[in-house]
Formats: C-alpha cells, sequence, structure tokens
C-alpha cells in the first residue's frame, strides 16, 4: 500500500501518516 491508500483505509490525512512513520506510531517498509 502506497501513503495515499492507507490515508483512505485509515480515513486520516496523507500527512498524518507520515508523521506517525516519523513517530513510529505505524510499521513501514520503503521497498
Amino acid at each position: 500500500m502506497d501513503t495515499h491508500q492507507v490515508a483512505d483505509y485509515l480515513r486520516i490525512k496523507e500527512r498524518k501518516i507520515y508523521d506517525l512513520v516519523k513517530e513510529k506510531r505505524i510499521p513501514c517498509v520503503r521497498v
């Protein structure tokens, strides 16, 4: 999933996804 899809799935703004990743509150893997 990309950040746009995750934001839609969680019903939050895409910018918030980046903040959550930075705070290590949600896991991420860059391929």
